[in-house]
């Protein structure tokens, strides 16, 4: 799915481009410290994220709606979910 290459950062798509804010917003994260490899993982946060996307053929397929659900010290983090359904296709 060439979309989600814009997320992990490994390739530019020619033709899309973030806004100024959402550059902001990527260069912030990436100066996140670095993760406590010692601490153990039911006292870390995760997040599950969760992509629907149309047709089966993962060259060719655009995302129909994306959610994410936050895990903290293992329990469902519920005010912390977020989901998003897109009217058409990117």
């Amino acid at each position: 799915m060439s979309w989600i290459s814009r997320f992990l950062g490994t390739q530019r798509i020619p033709g899309e481009a973030l806004t100024a804010r959402q550059e902001q917003l990527v260069a912030g994260w990436r100066q996140l410290p670095d993760v406590d490899l010692r601490r153990s993982h039911y006292r870390c946060r995760y997040v599950v994220i969760d992509v629907e996307a149309t047709g089966g053929d993962p060259d060719s397929a655009q995302p129909r709606a994306i959610a994410a659900l936050a895990l903290v010290d293992g329990q469902i983090a519920f005010r912390d979910a977020w989901q998003l359904v897109l009217e058409e296709p990117v």
